[in-house]
């Protein structure tokens, strides 16, 4: 950019033109960035206003969360973002006071808005950035690992975190959707999955907690197992869960690795490494 907002955006829009600040119900707009709820390139709404819009916004109902500014400055009616969201979004604070685990965002006093814009967005849900960025952005040690590796977990990196993970809450480690890890990984890659794909359209996973173009799945590895399964790759009666500690993740990296696209855990070429892991 030529410069930074707001004073790239300010060049041309005066901030102290009447009908500006009218538009504005007499928020203080002039020190904001202006792209939290304008989009500066095109839009489906009037005003350039960024295509997902939360209702108190889009209905210029401010005063749902703002008081009168005062020297400047923006006033929220709860003091906090937090709470100031749970008290139209009743069913998340519900959800959290229930919940096993709860993504630490949401315990900070930024809470909702750490992921979501209160104004507009270019993305649905208002979330400030596409998902799998949006998490990377504070899950930077993650980040600087995966990015470094070859081999990535295709649909997870270039579609959404939250296929395997709930954003909010959970009732298992890490918010994984099933409590099993091989149920989390059959939901995709079991052979139960075929007839769906085939069909095209959406893809429903987790009992329709998530949908997925089919599309995005596309060349997804299915294995001649289903869910529940407890043999049966890489070979017939080669076990894929026990009562012990054996997953799909014993073998395989569920995100990025380098050497086989198989992603195994020991980053090796071939598979004779990681069998000789076991089979000593």
């Amino acid at each position: 950019l030529t410069s930074a907002q707001p004073d790239l955006c300010l060049a041309c829009h005066d901030a102290q033109d009447a009908a500006i600040q009218k538009a504005h119900l007499g928020q203080p707009f002039a020190t904001s960035r202006c792209t939290g709820c304008h989009n500066p390139h095109g839009s489906e709404r009037a005003k350039l206003i960024n295509n997902f819009a939360h209702p108190p916004f889009a209905e210029k109902s401010c005063d749902t969360c703002h008081g009168t500014p005062k020297e400047g400055k923006i006033v929220l009616n709860e003091g906090a973002q937090r709470e100031l969201c749970l008290m139209c979004h009743a069913d998340m604070q519900e959800q959290i006071s229930k919940a096993k685990v709860v993504h630490a965002a949401l315990n900070k006093n930024t809470g909702c808005v750490s992921c979501h814009t209160p104004h507009a967005a270019t993305y649905v849900h208002q979330t400030r950035r596409r998902s799998v960025e949006l998490c990377l952005d504070c899950h930077t040690e993650q980040a600087r690992v995966w990015r470094g590796k070859q081999f990535l977990h295709r649909p997870v990196f270039e579609i959404s975190c939250a296929i395997c993970h709930e954003p909010h809450t959970g009732e298992s480690q890490r918010r994984l959707r099933a409590a099993q890890v091989n149920d989390l990984c059959l939901a995709c890659h079991g052979s139960q999955v075929q007839s769906t794909l085939q069909a095209g359209g959406q893809v429903e996973l987790f009992a329709g907690a998530v949908k997925v173009d089919a599309a995005g799945l596309a060349g997804i590895r299915l294995l001649p197992i289903r869910l529940g399964d407890k043999k049966g790759h890489p070979y017939a009666r080669h076990p894929v869960a026990d009562d012990a500690s054996l997953t799909c993740i014993t073998c395989h990296n569920p995100h990025a690795a380098e050497g086989s696209a198989r992603r195994y855990v020991t980053e090796s070429v071939s598979s004779a490494p990681l069998c000789l892991t076991c089979h000593k």
